[in-house]
């Protein structure tokens, strides 16, 4: 089974439908978990759901190939078979920048950190520094070392990503570019420094994911 994690600004958007296209009914979306949320109830939900893996385990796999939406990945670390593990990281402050514009534009009051950035009228800045954002990727693998993952692709390299896809698991993904608003952030040299030192487990964490990447599509010759 493939474990596919959107973190969210990352192209996730893209390959989820595109993952949707190829598997039809063996496609599993999760986005119930919220990774984000931090209230009480939101933890008690992950854990419910998580559990809920161990339990039908035997099930997922039986119904589906691929699973792929907002989750932490080590919720299906327990899958019976082996899963090939998915992730797509992007530019720490164009993901920053790009989540930002999302969420003033488009704010939803149920999340306690939206509720932070309109109340307290958080700078792009102060966005980034938010404990759960300067940690994302972090966040969304969970306990998997970056190394555990099949797939590690980028943001910026999304048609080489989609073939390092297919040399690892052997199935061709059409590319799609979904939910697009706009253009990519424009980011000065002054303030991508700012967002950079706001966030550095997180360009860290790209910087190794990059290379990462770079090793994959050696190993599998995607040039």
């Amino acid at each position: 089974m493939i474990v596919s994690v959107h973190i969210p600004k990352t192209a996730g958007t893209s390959l989820g439908r595109a993952l949707q296209d190829r598997f039809e009914d063996r496609f599993l979306e999760d986005y119930g978990d919220r990774p984000l949320a931090d209230e009480p109830e939101d933890e008690v939900r992950r854990v419910a759901s998580k559990r809920e893996v161990v339990a039908f385990g035997d099930d997922l796999i039986s119904r589906y190939d691929v699973v792929h939406g907002h989750f932490i990945a080590d919720k299906y670390v327990t899958l019976p078979d082996t899963p090939v593990f998915c992730v797509i990281l992007r530019d720490p402050a164009e993901r920053a920048a790009s989540h930002y514009r999302q969420w003033r534009d488009l704010p939803n009051p149920a999340n306690s950190m939206v509720r932070r950035l309109m109340h307290e009228g958080l700078d792009l800045a102060a966005f980034c520094a938010l404990p759960r954002m300067a940690k994302i990727y972090r966040l969304f693998l969970g306990t998997i070392p970056l190394e555990r993952f099949d797939i590690v692709g980028l943001t910026e390299a999304y048609e080489d990503t989609l073939k390092l896809f297919e040399a690892v698991t052997g199935v061709g993904l059409a590319e799609r570019v979904d939910n697009v608003a706009g253009h990519r952030p424009r980011i000065g040299p002054e303030e991508r420094a700012a967002l950079e030192l706001a966030q550095p487990d997180n360009v860290a964490f790209y910087d190794a994911g990059r290379r990462r990447f770079e090793d994959l599509c050696r190993q599998y010759g995607v040039v």
